[in-house]
């Protein structure tokens, strides 16, 4: 799969996972390679680009987690306003799945 298919859902990816509690960037770009059986891989630079664009609209927070091996970790948390987005985004997929799924049946 191309990399570009996946890249315009990043932030409901990252989102989706902090569903599930608050995480440091390497436990999701973990968690992004075991939910897909390594079948997807994200590059730090590009996770930490996205956790910059989600604060920036205020979907994530973040903040400094107690000192573990080496330092401190950074964890991020969803907000109100990100569980509202995904939300919305999870319900504009299933739409946007439903439409293309008419025209890829039988191909």
């Amino acid at each position: 799969m191309r990399s570009d298919t996946i890249r315009g859902h990043l932030d409901s990816i990252i989102l989706r996972l902090l569903m599930d509690g608050d995480k440091y960037g390497y436990q999701i770009s973990k968690d992004i390679a075991a939910w897909t059986h390594d079948a997807f891989q994200i590059k730090e630079a590009t996770l930490y680009a996205v956790f910059q664009r989600l604060e920036r609209r205020e979907l994530i927070e973040s903040y400094q987690g107690e000192k573990s091996h080496g330092g401190k970790r950074k964890y991020y948390t969803i907000t109100t306003l990100g569980k509202a987005y995904l939300h919305e985004a999870a319900k504009e997929w299933k739409e946007a799945k439903q439409l293309i799924d008419i025209f890829m049946e039988g191909v």
